[in-house]
């Protein structure tokens, strides 16, 4: 009945039940590095087949919150797929066809140039900075307060740094504005050393 075997030799009341998946949510859109989470609503005590990406048939249960977690462990950048297969016990077995997607995001990169090591006393320090367009990069010179710079649409910026002694930029992070996802960065850091020209 309804998808479900009965097997009593006695007389039973029956009562018209199916068992169900009410919805299926997500916490998309993720970061990359971060884990796609979704989370089953159905009828408690049944157990759900379902598969990611088209890959090999899992089992999940729902407790009796009605509630079932399904996680994907930091999930390759792209789109995770979930589809659901069936809901079932040990009598029942009932076909669905629930699906949900979580979009993995990229993380914003930045990388740092000096494209000059030396800058004469009273002119400025030049740097530049690339990365993913329109990202936000934070930094630092000489060690001091963060501070940030916008790439264009093109995913570049230059840093024109006043200064009469040696200045040293270090690249903190990259924040993509649209996606929000933010990248730590570590290693990028240039330096330009000021060279005072002799007067004769």
């Amino acid at each position: 009945i309804n998808g479900c075997s009965i097997f009593a030799a006695t007389p039973i009341v029956i009562t018209n039940f199916s068992p169900s998946i009410t919805q299926v949510t997500n916490n998309s859109p993720i970061c990359f590095g971060n884990n796609a989470v979704f989370t089953v609503q159905g009828s408690p005590g049944f157990d759900v087949d379902y598969t990611i990406n088209g890959g090999t048939v899992q089992t999940v249960s729902i407790g009796a919150s009605g509630l079932a977690t399904i996680t994907v462990t930091v999930p390759a950048v792209g789109n995770v797929n979930l589809a659901l297969l069936n809901i079932h016990n040990a009598v029942c077995n009932i076909v669905v066809a629930n699906t949900s997607t979580v979009i993995v995001n990229p993380l914003p990169t930045a990388t740092l140039l000096a494209p000059s090591p030396f800058a004469c006393t009273g002119s400025n320090a030049v740097f530049t900075v690339s990365g993913t367009p329109n990202a936000t990069v934070t930094y630092t010179v000489n060690g001091g307060s963060s501070q940030s710079v916008i790439l264009d649409a093109t995913g570049n910026a230059t840093l024109n740094i006043v200064t009469a002694v040696a200045v040293e930029v270090v690249l903190i992070n990259v924040t993509n504005g649209t996606t929000l996802c933010t990248n730590t960065i570590s290693g990028q850091i240039a330096n330009v050393a000021m060279v005072t020209v002799p007067v004769p």
